[in-house]
C-alpha cells in the first residue's frame, strides 16, 4: 500500500495547538540537540535526488528522557514542511490516547502492524521502538498473506528515514524484539547507514537521574553504586494498600494526576453487564478493578478505556497493568509489587505461575528480564513521587535492604 497523501493544514493546525498549548510537548537541552542532529539529516537526504536513499536513526533513553517529545515535535515539522511522516508504535495504550490529544490526526499516529504493506514515508518515527515484534502476522493472519520479511525489515522499508526511539530495557512481552543490536544488524543486512543519540538527561522522575540510576541497579541492569537523591524525588515504601491509596486520595497541591499501578498477578475480568468493574486485584480486605478491558471493536478516542484511565478522574478508582501504564507518565504513583518476581538469597527469580499474564506465564526462557523491564516501567512513570507496596516479604526486605545502602 502507498501512503495516501500529504496530510491538511486542518491536521497540522491539530498538531500545533496541542505543542504550542501543552508545555510537556516542548523540547529541553539534549532533547533540542538530538532534535537538530535528526532534522538536519531529514532535510539533507530530502534535497538528496537518489530516492533510494534511506537512513536509520536510533535515539537511545531511558524513561522520562523525552522520547516521545521529539517524536512528535519532528512529526508537526514534517508535516509542516510537506514531508510524508507519520508516527508509529506497538502500543495500544499509548496510540489510543495520541489519537485521543490530537483528535483528527488518525492518519499521523499508526500502528507498527499496518507498515506491513506501506511505503513511501518520507519521515517514518517509531515510538517505543522495544515493541517491535518478530513479525506483523497475527492467527488472523491468512496463510497466503504471512511475509516472508520481519517486522523490523518492515519499518526500514516504509521510509527513507526511519527514527527508533527505545530503551533496550523495556520489553515486556516475549513476542516484542526490538533492540539497538537488532536493528542494527538488520540495517547492516541492507546496507542502510545507521545513526545512534544518546539522550542523557532525564526528566521524567522530577530530572533525577539518581533515583532512576537506582532503579537500574536494583534491578540489576547497572553494578555501579549510585548516589542518594535526598529530596530531588519522593520515593517511600507502604506498608499496607490502604496506605498506598492515599496517594490517590490525598491530593497535595498541583499534584493531582495520581495513579495507581501494579504487576499483572491477578486475573483481568470483563466488565459486568451493567458496565460496573469486577474488584479483580484482592490484598486481604482490599478490593479494586483493573482499568475498565476494551470489550468492543471500537470507541471514539476520547471514551476509550485505556484514555478514561489514564487522562479522566475514572482512572482513579481503578489500577493500571504494565500495558496500560507503558508510555505515560503521572504527578504521583502508587506500585503493588506482586509475586510474580521475587527475590530469593542473591538473586531474582520468576515465579510464572503467579501472573495472570498469558504470555508471559507460558514463556519459558527470559521470563525473569520481562518481569524485571515490567516492574522498571511501573516504577518510573511518577513526575514528583513513587510509593510502593511489596507483597513478598523477603523482596520487600531486598529493596529496603538497597535504598538504606545508597543512603549511607
Amino acid at each position: 500500500m502507498v501512503v495516501e497523501s500529504r496530510t491538511t493544514i486542518k491536521l497540522l493546525d491539530i498538531l500545533d495547538d496541542v505543542i504550542n498549548r501543552d508545555k510537556k510537548w516542548h523540547l529541553i537541552d539534549n532533547q533540542r540537540l538530538a532534535y537538530n542532529a535528526i532534522w538536519g539529516k531529514v532535510l539533507a537526504l530530502k534535497k538528496s535526488h537518489r530516492k533510494n536513499d534511506h537512513v536509520a536513526i536510533i535515539v537511545k533513553g531511558g524513561p522520562g528522557t523525552g522520547k516521545s517529545v521529539i517524536a512528535t515535535q519532528l512529526l508537526a515539522d514534517a508535516i509542516r514542511n510537506n514531508f510524508i511522516a507519520a508516527h508509529s508504535t506497538g502500543g495500544k495504550a499509548f496510540s489510543v490516547n495520541l489519537w485521543s490529544k490530537f483528535k483528527g490526526a488518525d492518519k499521523l499516529f499508526i500502528w507498527n502492524l499496518h507498515l506491513k504493506k506501506t511505503r513511501d514515508f518520507d519521515l517514518l518515527l517509531l515510538d517505543e521502538a522495544h515493541r517491535i515484534r518478530k513479525n506483523s502476522d497475527t492467527r488472523f493472519t491468512p496463510k497466503a498473506e504471512r511475509s516472508t520479511k520481519s517486522q523490523t525489515e518492515e519499518i526500514l522499508d516504509a521510509g527513507r528515514i526511519v527514527v527508533f526511539f527505545l530503551d533496550d530495557n523495556q520489553s515486556v512481552r516475549p513476542d516484542e524484539v526490538g533492540s539497538s543490536d537488532l536493528i542494527i544488524e538488520t540495517a547492516n543486512r541492507l546496507n542502510i547507514p545507521v545513526y545512534t543519540y544518546d539522550l542523557q538527561a532525564q526528566f521524567r522522575c522530577g530530572g533525577c537521574t539518581e533515583y532512576l540510576d537506582w532503579i537500574n541497579y536494583l534491578f540489576g541492569f547497572s553494578q555501579d553504586m549510585p548516589e542518594y537523591w535526598e529530596d530531588q524525588y519522593s520515593f517511600s515504601i507502604s506498608d499496607s494498600p490502604h496506605e498506598l491509596e492515599k496517594i490517590v486520595l490525598d491530593k497535595k497541591g498541583k499534584f493531582d494526576r495520581n495513579r495507581l499501578v501494579a504487576g499483572f498477578c491477578w486475573p483481568w475480568s470483563d466488565p459486568n453487564p451493567d458496565g460496573s468493574l469486577v474488584p479483580d486485584v484482592v490484598i486481604d480486605d482490599w478490593k479494586r478493578p483493573w482499568n475498565a478491558k476494551p470489550v468492543k471493536a471500537s470507541y471514539p478516542h476520547d471514551k476509550h478505556p485505556y484514555t478514561l484511565w489514564a487522562e479522566t478522574p475514572t482512572g482513579e478508582e481503578q489500577i493500571g497493568c504494565i500495558y496500560s501504564a507503558q508510555g505515560f507518565e503521572f504527578d504521583r504513583v502508587g506500585v503493588i509489587w506482586g509475586k510474580d518476581l521475587v527475590w530469593r538469597e542473591d538473586g531474582w527469580v520468576a515465579q510464572r505461575e503467579k501472573s495472570f499474564d498469558g504470555p508471559v506465564r507460558k514463556r519459558t526462557v527470559d521470563t525473569e528480564t520481562l518481569l524485571r523491564n515490567a516492574y522498571r516501567v511501573l516504577l518510573t512513570r511518577g513526575i514528583v513521587e513513587t510509593q510502593l507496596l511489596c507483597l513478598d516479604e523477603e523482596t520487600r526486605e531486598h529493596i529496603a535492604e538497597c535504598l538504606s545502602e545508597v543512603k549511607q
